[in-house]
């Protein structure tokens, strides 16, 4: 994943022609959260819906630090080693060996009187130990360019 930059010729500037600079962008340095803020119960359901180099998605603070994976207190992060895979984390920790998935997966995060809940597919794949409280937002974090998250195609 590269992006290609074109820089033209500087007109009364001492000579740099126009050229083109192709730079990889491989960083966790793009991230975006929605709009609503939830309290309560919550549950957030959504499909992946193609293969991501890297994302992190999940629930949050409703705070403005997006680009910090960290900050996703339960989620899933979605990564490609071969096939399209997941695992669970919890503050920027995976919690749960690599497992595959397809874009029918629909994956489930509920939050019932503090306790969250992950799913993939009809499967509970973890009952966090970790409690949530308070004020939170469906976060996302993305590594390359190129990567999405569910509903921005």
């Amino acid at each position: 994943m590269a992006k290609c930059t074109y820089y033209p010729e500087q007109v009364g500037q001492p000579y740099i022609p126009g050229h083109v600079e192709q730079v990889t962008d491989l960083a966790w340095n793009a991230g975006a959260r929605s709009i609503i803020a939830l309290s309560g119960d919550a549950r957030v359901q959504f499909t992946m819906p193609k293969r991501n180099v890297g994302c992190y998605l999940g629930i949050a603070p409703a705070d403005d630090d997006i680009t910090n994976r960290n900050r996703i207190t339960h989620g899933f992060y979605f990564f490609i080693d071969g096939t399209a895979k997941y695992r669970v984390v919890e503050l920027g920790k995976a919690l749960t060996t690599p497992a595959s998935y397809t874009t029918a997966t629909v994956f489930k995060i509920e939050r019932v009187g503090g306790v969250v809940s992950l799913f993939a597919g009809p499967q509970l794949v973890r009952a966090s130990k970790r409690a949530s409280s308070g004020t939170i937002v469906v976060a996302t974090v993305l590594y390359a360019s190129g990567d999405k998250a569910p509903g921005n195609d």
